[in-house]
């Protein structure tokens, strides 16, 4: 996806600090990272808040400083622990694993399935969940 078709409008404002965030390239936000260089991000530079986006130009989520996607990829990794591992889909599909999952740390965190994205979680949520996933068995 070329940052043209990046939607930076369906970002917002900035939650921290209620900037208008601009459209950057991945080599201005993750110089370290070549694979992402091209790809299109929204920053809020004075925060150094950014998000990412989807094929789509949907954005992958909120804003987000530094923490918070630290957090975020955490929660992923930990997540991804979970619905990877054979056990989980002995008969099923891996994608039927990744959904139960999902299900369930949706149900244990209270809220509805369709609001379960660690992209959309704040500090406060996602850090539950980190502590949530800790206790299912691997």
């Amino acid at each position: 996806m070329s940052a043209a078709t990046a939607n930076i409008e369906a970002v917002g404002p900035c939650p921290y600090c209620g900037g208008s965030p601009e459209l950057v390239t991945g080599a201005q936000v993750y110089p370290h990272r070549p694979d992402l260089a091209r790809k299109p991000f929204g920053q809020c530079a004075p925060c150094d808040a950014t998000v990412g986006f989807h094929l789509d130009g949907r954005p992958l989520g909120t804003l987000a400083k530094p923490e918070l996607r630290k957090l975020r990829g955490q929660a992923h990794f930990i997540f991804d622990g979970h619905w990877r591992n054979p056990s989980r889909h002995p008969r099923g599909t891996m994608a039927a694993a990744r959904r139960a999952c999902y299900r369930r740390l949706a149900n244990e965190l209270g809220i509805d399935v369709h609001e379960c994205h660690f992209g959309e979680f704040r500090e406060d949520r996602i850090r539950k969940a980190i502590e949530i996933m800790r206790t299912w068995n691997v």
